[in-house]
């Protein structure tokens, strides 16, 4: 069953699910990769590395599709296919978005550490947005 615009909004910004993003390489084959995300203002932000194979990708083919899904039962999970944007540093800094998804990974204080080399910008470091212009979404637990 799909899920609500509340439920979705809930089931994104809770606990501590990795994402899979998804890019088209330079060959026109699919590739994914496990990724932490933020679910914020409708978007889904995450950062990268600006020579990663999936910025690399995104730079040919700025289109990506965010897989995040419940792997027990009752499944539960959300695809989310959209535009990529770069976000601007001003906009929002990489050392915010960093500490923002570090203390939901880590905790607090791992991640404070964890964001901290980021503190001053980081120019090998990119934020993107995956603006949903389709989402697929599913909920079992809503069928019981």
């Amino acid at each position: 069953m799909p899920m609500s615009e509340a439920r979705l909004d809930e089931f994104l910004t809770e606990g501590t699910k990795l994402a899979v993003v998804s890019t088209v390489d330079r060959r026109g084959h699919p590739r994914s990769a496990p990724v932490w995300y933020e679910w914020r203002d409708g978007s889904a932000l995450i950062f990268t590395g600006r020579s990663s194979l999936k910025w690399r990708n995104l730079q040919r083919v700025p289109h990506a599709s965010v897989c995040i899904d419940e792997r027990e039962t009752p499944y539960a999970g959300v695809v989310i296919d959209g535009p990529v944007e770069e976000v601007s540093d001003g906009d929002d800094p990489i050392y915010e978005v960093a500490l923002r998804m570090a203390t939901r990974y880590y905790g607090e204080e791992e991640g404070r550490a964890f964001a901290e080399p980021y503190r001053d910008g980081s120019p090998g470091t990119v934020v993107f947005r995956v603006r949903p212009e389709h989402i697929v979404s599913w909920d079992y637990a809503a069928d019981v």
